[in-house]
């Protein structure tokens, strides 16, 4: 990969040369901040991500508070835009993600115990479907992006109806014209 400073300092944020491996800093940096907020006592009440390539930080965090604090924490995965990033096992074990760690996970109204491992292979990579089977809740922009039958590119089309009874929405957007505001 690239070195820590050269893909923190790149001012593209999303660029595709350097995204992954400020993906995995990122899911490692959550493990020093989980260490960190249960020696301090101020640990989060509510862990909430957004998009794809927060899932293995997500995932981190839970699994080291659950580690260092000694209990379980609510996780919220927010999805504003599907990308349908596929990763590796590899690519979750440099996230500094333990692939065998059995855990439960909400699927289908009911707690099921897998590995992470599991879980991928269950995903085929998908890291959107993987934050969806990790996270207690599963939020996204609107009804329709979350669950129109017409549409097969809605989240629980590309993830599975099975999430919908952990699924939800919030609006989040707006329908206006840039000219208008400024009037």
């Amino acid at each position: 990969g690239n070195s820590v400073a050269s893909v923190l300092n790149d001012p593209k944020v999303y660029d595709k040369k350097v995204l992954k491996d400020k993906i995995k800093l990122f899911s490692i940096s959550m493990g020093f901040m989980a260490c960190a907020a249960c020696r301090e006592n101020f640990p989060p009440k509510i862990i909430h991500a957004h998009d794809y390539h927060t899932v293995p930080a997500m995932i981190n965090l839970k699994f080291k508070l659950e580690e260092y604090c000694g209990e379980t924490f609510a996780t919220v995965f927010h999805i504003h835009l599907l990308s349908k990033i596929k990763v590796s096992k590899s690519f979750l074990k440099e996230s500094g993600l333990p692939l065998l760690k059995e855990h439960y996970v909400i699927y289908g109204r009911k707690p099921i115990k897998y590995s992470l491992l599991d879980i991928w292979k269950k995903s085929r990579g998908l890291l959107e479907k993987i934050g969806a089977y990790e996270a207690d809740m599963v939020i996204t922009v609107s009804k329709s992006y979350l669950k129109d039958k017409s549409e097969r590119e809605c989240v629980l089309g590309v993830l599975g109806w099975r999430f919908a009874s952990k699924s939800a929405y919030i609006y989040n957007g707006t329908d206006w014209d840039y000219k208008d505001i400024l009037n």
